[in-house]
C-alpha cells in the first residue's frame, strides 16, 4: 500500500518554505520549470511513446512565452540521453530563447548561446548560473532565478566508490554558491547501457547529495528505461529520510505535470 501511495502522488510529504514552481517531467533527465518570469527547459530529449515530442515542447514553450515568460534552454552535457541537437532549433518556433550549454559544442553559434565549462559562472540581470565538474561529462548547473535556487545534477552521481571525494567536493563547492537550494534534480539510477540499474552506491550518492545540498524539494530523475520507472519510488524508500519540511517529486510516468506547490 505504501508503494501504491508513492506512485500515485505528485508532490510527496513536507511543505515548502516558499512557493515552488510548476514542473513538467518529460523523459530521463528532461524537465521544464516555470517560475514567475521564466520557463526553463533542461536536458530535454524526445520520447515518442509518452508524447514527449518536440512538437509538445514547442507548444509548451510557446504557451509560456504567451504568458510573458522568458525562455531558457539548458543542457548539462552532450550524451544522447541528455542532448538532442534539434533542441537548438527550437528558437525557430519560439523566438527569444537563450541557450546555456555545459560543454563546448562547436556546432552552436549565435549571440543567444552561452557555453559554461566546469567552474564557470554567468551573471545576468535576471538570473545567475554556476557550474561544477560532473563525475561523468559536462557540468552540474546551479541556477538562481526569480527568487529560487535550482540545482540540476546532469550526470553528477556517485557511479563508483572510487570517485567519492570528487563527488562530494563538487557538491560542497556548488552548495557554497547560494544561501539555500530550493529544488534539486538528482540522478536515481545508472544509464540506459546498464538498463537503468539502481544499487547501494547510487543510493549512497543520493543520500550524500541531500546531506550536502540540503534542498527544500528533491526531484529524482535519470531513469530512461520505461519498465524501471518504479526506481524513483525504490530510491526514495531506501533513503534515511530527514524528518523536516522537504518535498519530494517522484515521477510515476514520462510526460507528467507537477503543479506549483505553495506553502
Amino acid at each position: 500500500m505504501k508503494l501504491l501511495l508513492l506512485i500515485t502522488s505528485l508532490w510527496i510529504s513536507g511543505r515548502p518554505s516558499k512557493p515552488l514552481p510548476a514542473l513538467h517531467y518529460f523523459y530521463n533527465s528532461g524537465w521544464m520549470i516555470e517560475t514567475s518570469k521564466h520557463a526553463i527547459l533542461i536536458d530535454f530529449i524526445p520520447h515518442q511513446a509518452s508524447g514527449s515530442t518536440f512538437d509538445r515542447v514547442k507548444q509548451m514553450l510557446q504557451q509560456a512565452a504567451a504568458r510573458n515568460k522568458k525562455i531558457l534552454v539548458m543542457v548539462t552535457h552532450d550524451h544522447q540521453d541528455h542532448f538532442d541537437p534539434a533542441v537548438l532549433q527550437l528558437h525557430n518556433d519560439v523566438p527569444g530563447i537563450t541557450y546555456i550549454l555545459g560543454w563546448n559544442y562547436q556546432a552552436a553559434t549565435g549571440t543567444s548561446i552561452h557555453t559554461l565549462l566546469p567552474g564557470d559562472s554567468l551573471i545576468q540581470p535576471a538570473y545567475n548560473v554556476y557550474t561544477h565538474t560532473s563525475t561523468d561529462e559536462g557540468v552540474g548547473f546551479l541556477l538562481e532565478i526569480d527568487g529560487l535556487s535550482i540545482y540540476h545534477a546532469g550526470d553528477h552521481a556517485l557511479w563508483a566508490e572510487q570517485i567519492l571525494q570528487l563527488f562530494t567536493d563538487e557538491l560542497k563547492a556548488i552548495r557554497g554558491k547560494t544561501k539555500q537550494i530550493d529544488l534539486a534534480f538528482i540522478p536515481a539510477a545508472r544509464g540506459m547501457f546498464t538498463k537503468c540499474a539502481y544499487d547501494s552506491v547510487i543510493g549512497k550518492g543520493i543520500q550524500l547529495s541531500l546531506d550536502i545540498l540540503q534542498p527544500t524539494a528533491i526531484a529524482l530523475q535519470h531513469v530512461g528505461c520505461e519498465e524501471k520507472l518504479s526506481t524513483y519510488q525504490q530510491a526514495y524508500m531506501n533513503l534515511n529520510l530527514p524528518k523536516d519540511r522537504r518535498v519530494w517529486v517522484l515521477p510515476s510516468r514520462y510526460n507528467q505535470a507537477f503543479p506549483s506547490k505553495a506553502n
